[in-house]
């Protein structure tokens, strides 16, 4: 890697380059045996195996009384990093039954909540034409 840096003429010599300034931004760490990427302050445990997503999923979304896209990101991403993390939040949370049921009773509420409405109406004008 030295020699390729030095040697302007070596064929990897543009890509390293490039490497380089999309990671100086991020640092890779070994803190107590596991990677981790900082960047500025922040230090945030580098997630490597499928298993290791679906915990940090299941603790941020589930256990977190069902937590939409946004709000999982968010904490997700302060303690955690993964390649694919928005991706991932986003197709948990849409394969989530329960966030689904949620979403299926929001329009049945407004839904009844007009046909009350619209009951009270007839009732009313039922009312008023009897009178």
């Amino acid at each position: 890697m030295k020699n390729i840096m030095e040697n302007p003429e070596h064929p990897l010599h543009e890509t390293v380059l490039q490497q380089q300034s999309v990671f100086s931004q991020r640092l890779l760490q070994i803190c107590y045996g596991k990677l981790h990427v900082v960047t500025g302050d922040q230090m945030r445990l580098v997630l490597r195996s499928r298993q290791q997503v679906e915990t940090a999923l299941l603790d941020f979304h589930n256990e977190l009384n069902h937590l939409n896209v946004n709000k999982c990101l968010r904490l997700l991403n302060e303690r955690y990093f993964w390649q694919t993390m928005k991706p991932d939040v986003v197709q948990w949370i849409n394969n989530c039954s329960q966030c689904s049921l949620k979403i299926r009773k929001i329009p049945c509420r407004q839904a009844e909540a007009e046909r009350s409405e619209m009951l009270q109406s007839l009732t009313s004008a039922e009312c008023g034409s009897h009178r």
